[in-house]
């Protein structure tokens, strides 16, 4: 990442990590992909036993629990 950024000023271009605000829509973003992850859809996901989809509902809802203490709720 750092040789990304790296080239980005070079170029003379914005790089996250001077844009005002990029961490918060960075969290901002991995929260709305543990709502809903791309693979929820996928009938090779769906087709999973129910105990192991269960499994992964857990993990999930610890990981948003987590987001949402951050932000304090």
């Amino acid at each position: 990442m750092q040789m990304f950024e790296q080239e980005l000023a070079k170029a003379g271009a914005a790089r996250p990590s001077s844009i005002e605000g990029a961490d918060e829509l960075s969290t901002l973003y991995g929260f709305v992909n543990e709502l809903c992850p791309w693979y929820f859809n996928s009938e090779r996901f769906l087709g999973r036993d129910k105990e192991k989809l269960e499994e992964v509902r857990r993990k999930k809802a610890g990981t948003i629990e987590t987001y949402l203490e951050f932000w304090g709720y």
